[in-house]
């Protein structure tokens, strides 16, 4: 079974991290933190800048290699739904 990630950052999705429609009810494409009460928490945010932000986290907070994080981000992000 595939794994559903977030369409905008790569999260993978939870019951617990599912962002929220308009109507209160779970979106199953975004997380919480992407996505809240039927909107984007950071509607002008650029992929560029998405890029960046995800792979200082990456490199800060799971050790992984500069060059790596952001050789992973600049694949993933560009496939996601929120961005194509």
């Amino acid at each position: 079974m595939e794994k559903k990630i977030c369409q905008s950052c790569g999260m993978p999705l939870s019951n617990k991290n599912l962002g929220s429609n308009l109507n209160t009810t779970s979106n199953m494409d975004y997380c919480k933190f992407c996505f809240y009460n039927g909107k984007f928490t950071n509607p002008e945010l650029t992929i560029e800048e998405q890029i960046n932000r995800l792979a200082v986290m990456a490199v800060t907070k799971f050790s992984i290699p500069k060059s790596e994080a952001f050789e992973i981000a600049r694949t993933t992000l560009p496939k996601l739904k929120r961005w194509i």
